[in-house]
């Protein structure tokens, strides 16, 4: 491993590259949601506005609903995912969105979420400073935003990771301590382990 990049070798075959991302009861996903969900360490969500960034099928968002959260709104780019998050979860709002463009007048209730989640979807951002401070003013004062993903040694912010069917760049530590600089920013636990990382995971709080 370099210091900023880092080969996926595991993804020299495309083998199980076929199956979704997210898993469900009735259908085996690349990641074990169920367990990637309690790897985050969530509070009592009873009762919150709760924003989920880069929710893909809805996973996570209807695990909010179901667990007492009174609005969650999830969006994601893919028009795809959106439609089976809406088929799966319809008591959820989502929405087919470029987090890239403006936020306002799209997505409800800006400043007034108390939970935000980015699971598995930041080191897909090719500006996450914006899409971070974005996150910052839909939340809340006290608002608390819960990060997973990869996150790689290193003094550098950032690595560049090169897999077979896509090429990402994942925060080191120190990177994500000065993103979050004007945050109060928490390392909570490791997060599962996945066939198809070539880095380990970690789950983040961090407080407005």
């Amino acid at each position: 491993m370099s210091a900023d990049r880092v080969d996926g070798e595991f993804a020299s075959s495309n083998e199980g590259y076929e199956l979704l991302y997210e898993s469900f009861d009735d259908r085996p996903g690349l990641s074990d949601s169920h367990a990637k969900w309690e790897a985050l360490k969530l509070p009592d969500v009873s009762g919150m506005t709760a924003l989920d960034v880069g929710c893909n099928e809805g996973y996570f968002s209807g695990h909010l609903a179901s667990s007492g959260a009174a609005f969650v709104f999830g969006f994601d780019a893919e028009d795809e995912v959106i439609a089976v998050a809406r088929q799966r979860f319809p008591d959820v709002q989502f929405a087919a969105l470029d987090w890239d463009l403006p936020w306002e007048g799209v997505i409800p209730r800006l400043g007034e979420y108390d939970l935000a989640l980015i699971v598995s979807a930041l080191h897909y951002s090719q500006a996450p400073e914006a899409l971070i401070a974005k996150i910052h003013a839909a939340l809340a004062p006290g608002g608390l935003l819960v990060f997973e993903g990869g996150v790689a040694e290193g003094e550098g912010d950032r690595i560049q990771v090169v897999r077979e069917h896509d090429v990402t760049w994942h925060f080191t530590h120190s990177g994500l301590e000065r993103l979050f600089a004007d945050w109060r920013i928490e390392r909570v636990t490791p997060s599962i382990t996945q066939a198809t990382d070539p880095i380990p995971r970690f789950v983040y709080h961090v407080r407005r």
